[in-house]
C-alpha cells in the first residue's frame, strides 16, 4: 500500500497586501524577512505549522540556520518581529506559525495521480476540439494569406516611394549646402583674407571672423583647433572658414 503524501502551501494572492507584511517591507532588511518567513513557513509543512528545537544546535536559531541557509541574527530579528505581529507564536525553543497552519494542506499520492489522470484526459478533449477548429479554419487559410500577402505587398511599395522622396529631399538639401559654401567661397575670393590662430596660418576675411564671433563665443578656441591640426599635418583646405564651419556644427 502507497502512503506517500504530499504536503502543500496555498499562496493568497494578496499575500503582499496583507497588513502585517505590508509592515515588515517597510522595516529594515524587511525583503530578507519576508523571504526568511516564507522558508520557515515551508519547513514546518510536515508539522502542520510547527518548528520543534531538536536541540542538535545550542538554540532554535542556530538550528533554523543551518536548515534554511540565513545568519543567526536575520533568523532570530524575522522572528521577533513575526511574534510581535501575531504571525507566530513561541513556546520556549519551540516556534508555531499561526497563520500557516490554515494555509496547509495533505494530499494523498493516490489523489495526485487521480488528478493527472483527469487533467491529461482533458487536455486531449481539448486537443481533439482544436484540431477540429484548425480543420475548419483550413477552409478560409488559403484566401486569408493571399490578402495578408495583397497587403504587404502595398506596404512595401508604399514604403519605397516613401524612401525616393526622403531620397530627393536629401539630395536637393545636398545640393543646396554645396551652392551656399561655393557662393561663399566666391565671397571670400573678393575679399582680402588675414591670418589668425596661433600658427598664423589660418586664412579668413574680416567678415568671416566677426560671422564666427556671432556664431559661438569659442570662435576663437575652434580657430586655434584648426591653426594646430594644419601646423601638425600639413594638411590643406579649400576653404578654411568652411572647415572652421563643420567644426562648430560637429561639437
Amino acid at each position: 500500500m502507497n502512503d506517500k503524501k504530499f504536503f502543500w502551501l496555498k499562496f493568497h494572492e494578496n499575500f503582499f497586501k496583507q497588513r502585517e507584511i505590508k509592515k515588515m517591507r517597510q522595516v529594515k532588511g524587511g525583503e530578507l524577512y519576508i523571504v526568511i518567513y516564507l522558508k520557515l513557513q515551508l519547513l514546518s509543512l510536515k508539522q502542520n505549522g510547527e518548528i520543534y528545537f531538536e536541540e542538535t544546535e545550542e538554540d532554535i536559531y542556530e538550528q533554523l540556520s543551518i536548515e534554511i541557509d540565513e545568519t543567526i541574527d536575520s533568523i532570530r530579528d524575522t522572528v521577533s518581529f513575526m511574534s510581535v505581529n501575531g504571525l507566530c507564536e513561541l513556546e520556549g525553543q519551540d516556534i508555531s506559525l499561526i497563520k500557516t497552519k490554515e494555509l496547509i494542506n495533505v494530499t494523498p499520492d493516490g489523489t495526485i495521480r487521480s488528478q493527472k489522470s483527469r487533467a491529461k484526459k482533458k487536455l486531449l478533449e481539448q486537443e481533439d476540439d482544436t484540431n477540429s477548429i484548425m480543420q475548419k479554419q483550413d477552409a478560409t487559410k488559403c484566401n486569408t494569406e493571399k490578402e495578408i500577402d495583397l497587403k504587404k505587398d502595398l506596404k512595401k511599395e508604399k514604403e519605397k516611394k516613401k524612401e525616393k522622396v526622403l531620397e530627393k529631399e536629401e539630395e536637393k538639401e545636398k545640393e543646396e549646402e554645396s551652392e551656399r559654401r561655393k557662393n561663399i567661397e566666391k565671397e571670400e575670393e573678393k575679399e582680402k583674407k588675414e591670418t589668425y590662430g596661433k600658427n598664423d596660418n589660418v586664412l579668413l576675411t574680416d567678415k568671416n571672423y566677426q560671422t564666427l564671433k556671432e556664431i559661438t563665443p569659442d570662435a576663437d578656441k575652434v580657430i586655434n583647433q584648426l591653426s594646430y591640426h594644419i601646423a601638425n599635418t600639413g594638411e590643406v583646405f579649400e576653404s578654411h572658414y568652411n572647415e572652421i564651419l563643420t567644426l562648430i556644427q560637429n561639437k
